[in-house]
């Protein structure tokens, strides 16, 4: 995906335009006096993509658990229409459950429906239909990416954050991540995406922020 680039100072904040599915306003976190992430202002548009890029320890899953409100920032506020998901790779689906049941019992919880079937969903982010009669601790670890990829599908949240969804994937995987963002996106969810795989610049991001040590520097919007 080649788009121009906006290089942004230290100190500079970056603001997504769009009507707000969440919006941050100066938002930083500090652990004891470490700060791990730097003032930041995000205008998260309904229905929108973003991506978040940086290395480990840049301050990308500070950043999303913010977003999905579930870690309150040091300074500054968030607001957010409607229930907020964030899925670490191969998370959401309970160990001891058998897949087709995990799926169900996200569904249920969540107050939303499989449409089209267990069978359709797992086909659709890459696994045999055998898959939802095994127990998620007998998956392989990119499996069970794949089987958080479906988990985000069937919730029903206005707000869907990924962290690195692609870690053990392979290298199909982009593919199937990109996938899965669409369908979320044609429901009209919003998107986060962290990650540092390159094979995920296939995304049609709205845009795509940069992290270094806590800092955004660089916007593609």
């Amino acid at each position: 995906m080649t788009q121009a680039t906006t290089e942004l100072s230290p100190d500079a904040t970056t603001v997504a335009p769009g009507a707000s599915a969440c919006l941050l306003r100066e938002v930083s976190h500090s652990f004891n006096t470490s700060v791990v992430l730097h003032p930041i202002d995000l205008d998260l548009g309904r229905g929108s993509l973003l991506v978040v890029r940086g290395s480990n320890g840049s301050g990308k899953s500070t950043l999303l658990r913010i977003i999905a409100g579930l870690l309150r920032p040091t300074t500054g506020g968030r607001s957010a229409e409607g229930t907020s998901l964030l899925l670490a790779s191969g998370e959401g689906a309970r160990r001891r459950d058998r897949v087709e049941r995990a799926l169900h019992t996200v569904a249920a919880i969540s107050g939303g429906e499989i449409h089209g079937g267990v069978e359709s969903v797992l086909g659709g982010v890459g696994l045999s239909p055998t898959v939802a009669r095994r127990r998620v601790a007998e998956l392989s670890s990119g499996q069970r990416d794949r089987l958080t990829l479906a988990v985000a599908e069937v919730a029903r949240a206005g707000l869907v954050c990924l962290d690195e969804p692609s870690a053990h994937m392979d290298s199909g995987g982009a593919q199937t991540v990109a996938a899965s963002v669409q369908r979320l996106r044609a429901r009209g969810r919003s998107v986060v995406v962290a990650t540092h795989d390159p094979g995920l610049d296939l995304l049609p991001a709205d845009t795509v922020l940069t992290l270094e040590a806590g800092r955004v520097v660089r916007v593609v919007p």
